[in-house]
């Protein structure tokens, strides 16, 4: 999955892009769908001035006392992140993402096409109130294993709330969302703020 320098038009010749679904201190996020097959998507647009980078190294690397410079690519870390999260089932997936002249479009699978379909857990909560003890166990034990494999694979969140989880209401199964507050995990203590 390699980023996509491209025009507004030729983004909008690809999806379509719907109502806001939600904004967070580093993008907002809109209803869409990929016009080919009418596939439902979220589409997450990040200015690239709130945007942090990383370089994500590739080619010949693995060589030593090389000559050539290490070669490398800059992409949000936003991105890497959930490329790293992209096998866990508990975390949102991201699909691809392109490039537009002042921001990032990071395309992401949505749950549900309708409003009864998925929820963030803040609303889920305020429409049934107070959970039964045993959906809150099932929600929190995969929110748990969710949290343990993102850890595993690399990555921190560093902003889990319940307005960044999702929850099918039919199945009562959730998805990890925003990443844009998190970072690289490492055993250190974190002295960064990062975050609204």
């Amino acid at each position: 999955m390699s980023t996509e320098k491209i025009t507004t038009q030729d983004f909008n010749r690809i999806y379509t892009t719907g109502h806001m679904l939600g904004r967070g201190g580093f993008g907002t996020v809109y209803a869409g769908y990929r016009n080919t097959d009418q596939m439902p998507v979220a589409i997450k647009m990040i200015e690239k001035t709130r945007t942090p980078m990383v370089k994500v190294y590739h080619g010949n690397n693995n060589v030593v006392n090389s000559e050539e410079p290490l070669k490398y690519t800059k992409i949000p870390l936003e991105v890497h992140l959930m490329r790293k999260t992209n096998h866990i089932t508990g975390v949102i997936k991201l699909l691809e993402y392109y490039e537009l002249p002042d921001c990032y479009l990071l395309i992401m699978e949505r749950l549900g096409t309708s409003a009864s379909g998925c929820k963030d857990l803040f609303d889920f909560i305020s429409d049934n109130g107070p959970l039964k003890e045993h959906l809150a166990k099932n929600i929190f034990k995969q929110l748990v294993k969710t949290i343990d494999s993102c850890h595993k694979a690399g990555v921190i969140h560093r902003d889990i709330k319940d307005e960044n989880i999702l929850i099918d209401d039919r199945h009562n199964q959730i998805k990890l969302i925003d990443f844009g507050s998190g970072d690289k995990y490492h055993e250190e203590i974190y002295t960064d703020f990062d975050g609204k």
